[in-house]
């Protein structure tokens, strides 16, 4: 007889207790609202208070890939996340030793003028994330030869300055 076997749609890396994750990014949404990523299906939902009841905001579904770059952006917000952790997410395993890898990987890139080639890979699932969390009002934003950083998008980020200020 013949065996299924399911593919998981959550990276290898991505070994959580609870299916969904919850992330308060204060200055990233406005108050009283919540991300939450459902990681067995790659689905990220934005939860909100609207007169006492929980309501469902934007909502998008992710690839495995996708979610291997996204994850270590959202767990690094509100700091930068490094090239290495996000080569690491990307290629599905993120531990203390494989970020070391990637360290290595880059910095014998960055000696060999290569490092657009390596980078590559992760810089175009980084340009699918962004068009994608757009439906959030946030973005991804480059540091030049160090990361990537969750930034509101302008739109958003009048919005919460007006918020901040009244």
């Amino acid at each position: 007889m013949a065996q299924i076997i399911r593919k998981s749609r959550t990276p290898a890396y991505c070994d959580v207790s609870a299916e969904t994750l919850h992330y308060v990014l204060e200055g990233l949404l406005p108050p009283g609202q919540v991300l939450a990523l459902n990681s067995t299906f790659g689905i990220l939902t934005v939860l909100k208070t609207q007169g006492g009841l929980p309501q469902q905001g934007a909502m998008q579904q992710f690839t495995a890939a996708e979610l291997g770059a996204l994850l270590p952006l959202l767990t690094s917000y509100p700091h930068y996340c490094p090239y290495e952790v996000l080569m690491a997410g990307y290629y599905g395993n993120i531990t203390e030793k494989t970020i070391t890898y990637y360290r290595n990987i880059l910095f014998d890139a960055v000696e060999k003028h290569e490092i657009d080639m390596v980078i590559r890979p992760v810089r175009r699932i980084l340009s699918r994330i962004r068009f994608k969390l757009r439906k959030f009002d946030m973005t991804v934003n480059s540091i030049f030869e160090t990361g990537y950083i969750l930034r509101p998008t302008p739109l958003m980020q009048a919005t919460l300055l007006q918020e901040h200020i009244s």
